[in-house]
Protein backbone atom coordinates (compact mmCIF):
# COMPACT_ATOMS: atom_id res chain seq x y z
CA UNK A 1 0.00 0.00 0.00
CA UNK A 2 2.79 2.39 0.93
CA UNK A 3 4.54 1.63 -2.35
CA UNK A 4 1.40 2.39 -4.39
CA UNK A 5 0.66 5.59 -2.47
CA UNK A 6 4.01 6.99 -3.50
CA UNK A 7 3.49 6.42 -7.23
CA UNK A 8 -0.17 6.98 -8.12
CA UNK A 9 -3.10 9.25 -7.31
CA UNK A 10 -5.50 6.34 -7.06
CA UNK A 11 -5.66 2.56 -7.18
CA UNK A 12 -8.28 -0.19 -7.17
CA UNK A 13 -9.07 -3.14 -4.96
CA UNK A 14 -8.19 -5.44 -7.85
CA UNK A 15 -4.76 -3.86 -8.29
CA UNK A 16 -4.09 -4.16 -4.56
CA UNK A 17 -5.15 -7.81 -4.69
CA UNK A 18 -2.64 -8.50 -7.47
CA UNK A 19 0.15 -6.84 -5.45
CA UNK A 20 -0.63 -8.34 -2.03
CA UNK A 21 -2.46 -11.59 -2.89
CA UNK A 22 -4.94 -10.67 -0.15
CA UNK A 23 -8.66 -11.17 -0.84
CA UNK A 24 -10.40 -8.00 -2.02
CA UNK A 25 -12.96 -8.15 0.82
CA UNK A 26 -10.15 -8.20 3.39
CA UNK A 27 -8.40 -5.32 1.63
CA UNK A 28 -11.66 -3.34 1.62
CA UNK A 29 -12.06 -3.90 5.37
CA UNK A 30 -8.53 -2.67 6.02
CA UNK A 31 -9.04 0.35 3.79
CA UNK A 32 -12.24 1.28 5.62
CA UNK A 33 -10.32 1.19 8.89
CA UNK A 34 -7.54 3.33 7.40
CA UNK A 35 -10.12 5.73 6.02
CA UNK A 36 -11.64 6.13 9.49
CA UNK A 37 -8.12 6.88 10.75
CA UNK A 38 -7.90 9.73 8.17
CA UNK A 39 -5.04 8.08 6.29
CA UNK A 40 -7.09 7.71 3.08
CA UNK A 41 -9.45 10.41 1.90
CA UNK A 42 -12.06 8.44 -0.03
CA UNK A 43 -13.02 4.92 -1.10
CA UNK A 44 -15.77 4.65 -3.71
CA UNK A 45 -16.90 1.94 -6.14
CA UNK A 46 -13.79 -0.14 -5.62
CA UNK A 47 -11.43 2.79 -6.22
CA UNK A 48 -9.13 4.24 -3.57
CA UNK A 49 -8.21 7.94 -3.68
CA UNK A 50 -4.52 8.23 -2.76
CA UNK A 51 -4.21 12.00 -3.10
CA UNK A 52 -3.17 13.57 0.16
CA UNK A 53 -2.39 10.24 1.82
CA UNK A 54 -0.44 10.65 5.06
CA UNK A 55 2.39 8.32 4.06
CA UNK A 56 4.24 8.60 7.35
CA UNK A 57 1.16 7.73 9.39
CA UNK A 58 0.64 4.77 7.07
CA UNK A 59 4.26 3.69 7.62
CA UNK A 60 3.94 3.99 11.40
CA UNK A 61 0.73 1.95 11.30
CA UNK A 62 2.50 -0.75 9.28
CA UNK A 63 5.41 -0.94 11.75
CA UNK A 64 3.00 -1.08 14.71
CA UNK A 65 1.19 -3.96 12.99
CA UNK A 66 4.44 -5.91 12.68
CA UNK A 67 5.53 -5.20 9.11
CA UNK A 68 9.31 -5.52 8.77
CA UNK A 69 10.88 -2.09 9.20
CA UNK A 70 13.23 -2.73 6.28
CA UNK A 71 10.25 -3.30 3.99
CA UNK A 72 8.60 -0.12 5.25
CA UNK A 73 11.79 1.94 4.92
CA UNK A 74 12.33 0.92 1.30
CA UNK A 75 9.06 2.67 0.45
CA UNK A 76 9.81 5.90 2.31
CA UNK A 77 12.26 8.68 1.63
CA UNK A 78 13.78 11.31 3.91
CA UNK A 79 11.11 13.85 2.91
CA UNK A 80 8.32 11.71 4.40
CA UNK A 81 10.27 11.26 7.61
CA UNK A 82 11.23 14.90 8.08
CA UNK A 83 7.77 16.16 7.10
CA UNK A 84 6.26 14.11 9.91
CA UNK A 85 8.77 15.47 12.46
CA UNK A 86 8.09 19.03 11.25
CA UNK A 87 4.33 18.55 11.63
CA UNK A 88 4.82 17.19 15.14
CA UNK A 89 6.95 20.19 16.14
CA UNK A 90 4.49 22.62 14.60
CA UNK A 91 1.58 21.18 16.58
CA UNK A 92 3.49 21.88 19.81
CA UNK A 93 4.23 25.50 18.78
CA UNK A 94 7.89 25.04 17.93
CA UNK A 95 9.41 27.36 15.34
CA UNK A 96 11.11 25.23 12.72
CA UNK A 97 14.35 25.56 10.78
CA UNK A 98 15.06 22.79 8.26
CA UNK A 99 18.22 21.75 6.43
CA UNK A 100 20.56 24.18 8.15
CA UNK A 101 24.12 24.37 6.79
CA UNK A 102 26.82 26.34 8.55
CA UNK A 103 30.60 26.43 8.77
CA UNK A 104 32.73 26.27 11.89
CA UNK A 105 36.14 25.05 10.76
CA UNK A 106 34.25 22.52 8.62
CA UNK A 107 30.78 22.45 7.13
CA UNK A 108 27.94 21.07 9.26
CA UNK A 109 24.36 20.17 8.53
CA UNK A 110 21.44 19.86 10.95
CA UNK A 111 18.30 18.24 9.55
CA UNK A 112 15.74 20.04 11.72
CA UNK A 113 15.81 22.58 14.54
CA UNK A 114 12.77 23.14 16.72
CA UNK A 115 12.76 26.32 18.82
CA UNK A 116 10.40 27.00 21.68
CA UNK A 117 12.22 29.38 23.95
CA UNK A 118 14.25 28.56 25.91
CA UNK A 119 14.46 25.05 24.39
CA UNK A 120 16.16 24.41 21.06
CA UNK A 121 15.97 20.83 19.73
CA UNK A 122 18.64 19.85 17.19
CA UNK A 123 17.21 16.82 15.42
CA UNK A 124 19.01 14.30 13.26
CA UNK A 125 16.48 12.22 11.31
CA UNK A 126 17.84 8.71 10.79
CA UNK A 127 16.13 6.72 8.09
CA UNK A 128 17.92 3.50 9.08
CA UNK A 129 16.92 0.57 6.92
CA UNK A 130 19.02 -2.23 8.35
CA UNK A 131 18.47 -1.98 12.08
CA UNK A 132 20.75 -0.79 14.83
CA UNK A 133 24.26 -1.63 15.89
CA UNK A 134 25.84 -0.15 18.98
CA UNK A 135 28.76 1.25 16.99
CA UNK A 136 26.42 2.94 14.51
CA UNK A 137 24.36 4.47 17.28
CA UNK A 138 27.45 5.73 19.13
CA UNK A 139 28.81 7.31 15.95
CA UNK A 140 25.45 8.95 15.20
CA UNK A 141 25.19 10.37 18.73
CA UNK A 142 28.77 11.63 18.75
CA UNK A 143 28.25 13.37 15.42
CA UNK A 144 25.09 15.10 16.68
CA UNK A 145 26.83 16.20 19.86
CA UNK A 146 29.57 17.67 17.65
CA UNK A 147 27.01 19.58 15.58
CA UNK A 148 25.42 20.91 18.76
CA UNK A 149 28.76 22.14 20.11
CA UNK A 150 29.58 23.75 16.76
CA UNK A 151 26.21 25.51 16.54
CA UNK A 152 26.49 26.80 20.11
CA UNK A 153 29.79 28.43 19.18
CA UNK A 154 28.35 29.69 15.90
CA UNK A 155 25.50 31.43 17.71
CA UNK A 156 27.78 33.32 20.08
CA UNK A 157 27.82 36.29 17.69
CA UNK A 158 24.58 35.68 15.83
CA UNK A 159 20.89 35.94 16.61
CA UNK A 160 19.18 34.44 13.57
CA UNK A 161 18.80 30.94 12.19
CA UNK A 162 18.10 30.86 8.48
CA UNK A 163 15.72 33.80 8.73
CA UNK A 164 14.34 32.91 12.17
CA UNK A 165 15.21 35.69 14.62
CA UNK A 166 16.02 34.41 18.09
CA UNK A 167 14.90 36.55 21.00
CA UNK A 168 17.73 37.57 23.34
CA UNK A 169 18.24 35.43 26.41
CA UNK A 170 19.31 31.97 27.48
CA UNK A 171 18.61 28.92 25.33
CA UNK A 172 19.20 25.26 26.00
CA UNK A 173 20.32 23.26 22.97
CA UNK A 174 19.46 19.56 23.08
CA UNK A 175 20.69 17.09 20.45
CA UNK A 176 18.06 14.51 19.48
CA UNK A 177 18.07 11.47 17.19
CA UNK A 178 14.75 10.57 15.55
CA UNK A 179 14.45 7.09 14.05
CA UNK A 180 11.79 5.08 12.28
CA UNK A 181 11.72 2.29 14.85
CA UNK A 182 11.97 2.02 18.61
CA UNK A 183 15.69 1.93 19.47
CA UNK A 184 17.19 -0.49 22.02
CA UNK A 185 18.67 2.49 23.91
CA UNK A 186 16.46 5.49 24.70
CA UNK A 187 19.31 7.76 25.85
CA UNK A 188 22.93 7.41 24.81
CA UNK A 189 25.62 9.76 26.14
CA UNK A 190 22.93 12.22 27.15
CA UNK A 191 21.22 12.24 23.74
CA UNK A 192 17.61 10.99 23.49
CA UNK A 193 16.93 8.56 20.65
CA UNK A 194 13.23 8.67 19.82
CA UNK A 195 11.14 6.61 17.41
CA UNK A 196 8.67 8.49 15.21
CA UNK A 197 5.87 6.54 16.88
CA UNK A 198 6.75 8.21 20.20
CA UNK A 199 8.03 11.52 18.89
CA UNK A 200 4.83 13.51 19.44
CA UNK A 201 4.67 12.34 23.03
CA UNK A 202 8.38 13.11 23.49
CA UNK A 203 8.12 16.76 22.47
CA UNK A 204 4.91 17.15 24.42
CA UNK A 205 6.65 16.02 27.60
CA UNK A 206 10.21 17.30 27.18
CA UNK A 207 10.94 20.07 29.73
CA UNK A 208 11.82 23.46 28.26
CA UNK A 209 14.58 23.82 30.84
CA UNK A 210 17.23 21.23 31.82
CA UNK A 211 15.61 19.47 34.75
CA UNK A 212 16.48 15.97 33.48
CA UNK A 213 20.09 15.47 34.50
CA UNK A 214 20.66 12.54 32.15
CA UNK A 215 20.10 14.71 29.05
CA UNK A 216 22.92 16.65 27.41
CA UNK A 217 21.59 20.22 27.31
CA UNK A 218 23.99 22.89 26.05
CA UNK A 219 23.23 26.37 27.49
CA UNK A 220 23.95 29.46 25.37
CA UNK A 221 23.19 33.18 25.58
CA UNK A 222 21.70 34.92 22.56
CA UNK A 223 22.56 38.61 22.44
CA UNK A 224 21.09 41.38 20.32
CA UNK A 225 23.04 41.33 17.07
CA UNK A 226 22.41 43.85 14.33
CA UNK A 227 23.88 42.14 11.31
CA UNK A 228 22.06 39.28 9.59
CA UNK A 229 23.52 35.82 9.44
CA UNK A 230 24.10 34.46 5.94
CA UNK A 231 23.86 30.74 5.35
CA UNK A 232 25.14 28.45 2.63
CA UNK A 233 22.37 27.10 0.45
CA UNK A 234 22.72 23.59 -0.85
CA UNK A 235 20.32 20.86 -1.82
CA UNK A 236 19.43 18.52 1.03
CA UNK A 237 21.33 15.25 1.11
Amino acid sequence: MLRVAGKAEETTLRELHHITRIHEDDIASMLRWLHESSIFLEIRCGRVDLRGVDRMSLAITAVEMGVDVEVVSRNLDWRDFERFIEQSLNIEDFKIVSSLYFTMGKRYQIDLIGVRKPLMLLIDCKHWRYGYTRSRMIKTVEDQIGRTEALSTYLEKRSTLKGLTLKPGRYYLLPVIASLTDPPMKILNGVPIVSVVKFKDFIRRIPLIPVIESLKYKPIEIKVIQRTLQYDTYNHK
